[in-house]
C-alpha cells in the first residue's frame, strides 16, 4: 500500500496543530487525559504508516536517546508501583510507559518522514491561536486548554522566539511577537518570562545583534509591560520579598513552595540504595512525597494541597529514575544542545522552564521531537517491522481500555493497602468498618505526620463521630500551624 508524502505531512500537521486544544472543560483537572488518548492513537497510527511505507531501513534516534529510553524502561520494570509507571498517575499522565512508547513511535515517524518540518513554526501558529483564546476567559491568570498558566506561558515563549527569528522576513512577525508578549504577561508566569529573557538574550547575542533596532523596542516593551501590569508586577514584588526573606506575599508564594518541596523531595532518593540508583519508578512521586513532607510547607499557600510533582523536572527524574536516569538525560540534553544549533534557542528556555516546573503532554511531545533528531552522519538501520507492528497494535488496544483505576475501593481493607494519599484521605469519609476507623486514622497519622490537610480532615471526622483522639489531633494541628482562619470554625 502506497501512502504519499503529502498525506503523511497533512496527518502530522493536523494532529500537531489540534493537540494543544484537546481538553475537557477548561480548568478541569483532567485536561491532560484527552491529549493522552490522542497520543496513544497517534503513536499507533505513526507505527502503521511506518509499516506500510515500504522503507527497508529506518532512521532511529541517537544512541544517547536510546540509552536514556532503555534506562527509563528499566526503572518502570523495577518500579515501586508498576501500574502507576505503566499507565500513569491520573490526571498528570506525562511520564508513564504507555505515553513514552507512543511518543517513541511518533518520533520514529517524524525523523523518517518529516525531520525537515519546522515544528516551531507549528508551535507559533498554535501560540497565536491560544493567545487569541485568552480573550474568551474571565480568569485573572489565563491558562486556556493547556491547564495551567505556566504551561501556556512557555508555549507563548516558544512562539515569541520564532517571531524574532522570522521578523526580518515579514513585519507580521514583529506584530505577532508584541501580541504574544501581551498574552504571556496575562499568564503572569514569572518562570516563563524569565525563560523568555534568557532565550531572547541568547538569540540576540548569537544571531540577532545586527537587528538591534528591532529588538530594543521589543525588549523595552516587554520590560514596561512586566513592571507595570498589575499581575506581573505583584508577582515580581512577591518574589523579591521571598528573596529578602520577607514571607509576606500578595498573590503567591510559589517560589517558597518550590524550595520547601525540593527540600522534602530530595530525601526520597537517599532513603535506599535502590531509590538512589534506579528511582522509585516513573509517576510514583505522588505515592511517596507526603510521607517525607516536612512542616515548612504548612506555612505556605499549598498547606491544603496533596503534592504530586516536585516542581523541578530534573529532580523528578532523579527521584523516579535514579542517578542513572538523570545522568543519562542530562548527557542527552548536552549532546542535543551541542549538535543542534537550530533548535538551541528553543531548548534553552525549555530547560529553564523545566527547572521550576514539570512537563505537560504538549511540551513532552515537543521535547521528544527535539531530542530524537538524528546526527547528520548517522546511518539508517534495519528495524524489525514485527516490533513496530506489535507496539502499534498494543497501543491501539490500550487506547480503547477504560481509564485504569489504580485502587479498588469495594472493601475497607483497600484503604489500608493503598499508598495514594488522596485515596487514603477519601477513605475517611467512605470507611465502611466504623469500629476499625480509629485504627485507620492512626495509620494515616503515622504515615503522614506533617500533612496538615490530612490532620485537619481527621479532626473533623473525629469530632463528628465523637472519637477519643480529637483533643490530641487538635493540639497537633495547632502545633503545626495555628494562625489560619479556617481553624476558627472547626475549633469552636
Amino acid at each position: 500500500m502506497k501512502i504519499t508524502k503529502e498525506s503523511i505531512y497533512l496527518i502530522f500537521i493536523f494532529v500537531f496543530l489540534l493537540f494543544p486544544f484537546l481538553a475537557i472543560p477548561w480548568g478541569f483537572d483532567g485536561f491532560e487525559y484527552p491529549k493522552f488518548l490522542v497520543t496513544t492513537l497517534f503513536g499507533s497510527l505513526c507505527g502503521f504508516i511506518l509499516l506500510i511505507s515500504n522503507k527497508e531501513k529506518m532512521k532511529v534516534p541517537s544512541k544517547e536517546f536510546l540509552i536514556y529510553f532503555s534506562l527509563f524502561i528499566f526503572s518502570v520494570i523495577f518500579s515501586n508501583n508498576f501500574l502507576y509507571s505503566f499507565f500513569g498517575d491520573y490526571p498528570r499522565l506525562n511520564q508513564n510507559l504507555i505515553l513514552y512508547l507512543s511518543l517513541f513511535l511518533v518520533a520514529l515517524f517524524y525523523i523518517n518522514f518529516l525531520e525537515k518540518t519546522n515544528i516551531f513554526q507549528l508551535i507559533f501558529y498554535s501560540s497565536v491561536i491560544l493567545g487569541a483564546s485568552i480573550f474568551f476567559e474571565n480568569h485573572e491568570r489565563v491558562y486556556s486548554t493547556l491547564g495551567q498558566p505556566n504551561f501556556l506561558g512557555i508555549i507563548f515563549v516558544l512562539g515569541i522566539i520564532y517571531s524574532f527569528e522570522k521578523f526580518k522576513d515579514s513585519k507580521f512577525y514583529l506584530v505577532a511577537s508584541l501580541f504574544l508578549i501581551f498574552a504571556l504577561v496575562k499568564t503572569a508566569s514569572i518562570t516563563s518570562i524569565f525563560a523568555l529573557i534568557i532565550g531572547i538574550s541568547y538569540y540576540f547575542w548569537n544571531e540577532g545583534r545586527k537587528y538591534y533596532k528591532y529588538f530594543l523596542p521589543i525588549i523595552a516593551t516587554l520590560i514596561l509591560i512586566i513592571f507595570f501590569h498589575p499581575l506581573t508586577s505583584t508577582k515580581i514584588h512577591d518574589a523579591f520579598n521571598l528573596f529578602v526573606q520577607n514571607k509576606e506575599t500578595k498573590i503567591s508564594d510559589s517560589l517558597l513552595v518550590r524550595v520547601y518541596i525540593w527540600e522534602d523531595s530530595i530525601k526520597i532518593p537517599f532513603a535506599s540504595l535502590k531509590n538512589f540508583l534506579i528511582g522509585i519508578g516513573p509517576e510514583n512521586f505522588s505515592l511517596f512525597y507526603e510521607t517525607y513532607r516536612g512542616n515548612k510547607i504548612n506555612f505556605t499557600s499549598e498547606w491544603a494541597s496533596l503534592i504530586d510533582k516536585p516542581h523541578n523536572y530534573f529532580l523528578e527524574i532523579f527521584i523516579e529514575q535514579g542517578i542513572f536516569g538523570v545522568f543519562s538525560f542530562l548527557y542527552l540534553l548536552y549532546e542535543v544542545i551541542k549538535r543542534n544549533e537550530e533548535d538551541r534557542k528553543y531548548l534553552i528556555p525549555i530547560i529553564i522552564f523545566l527547572f521550576f516546573n514539570w512537563t505537560f503532554l504538549y511540551l513532552q511531545l515537543i521535547l521528544f521531537l527535539i531530542i530524537t533528531k538524528r546526527d547528520k552522519n548517522q546511518n539508517e538501520i534495519n528495524l524489525p517491522k514485527i516490533s513496530v507492528l506489535t507496539l502499534s497494535v498494543f497501543l491501539a488496544i490500550i487506547n480503547f481500555l477504560p481509564l485504569f483505576k489504580y485502587e479498588e475501593l469495594d472493601t475497607n481493607i483497600d484503604y489500608y493497602k493503598t499508598k495514594n494519599p488522596e485515596v487514603k484521605l477519601n477513605g475517611l469519609n467512605f470507611y465502611y468498618n466504623q469500629k476499625d476507623l480509629p485504627n485507620y486514622i492512626q495509620n494515616i497519622k503515622e504515615n503522614y505526620p506533617n500533612n496538615l490537610k490530612m490532620w485537619f480532615e481527621i479532626y473533623k471526622v473525629e469530632r463528628m463521630k465523637n472519637l477519643e483522639g480529637a483533643t490530641s489531633t487538635k493540639e497537633k494541628i495547632k502545633y503545626m500551624r495555628n494562625d489560619l482562619i479556617e481553624w476558627n470554625e472547626v475549633f469552636k
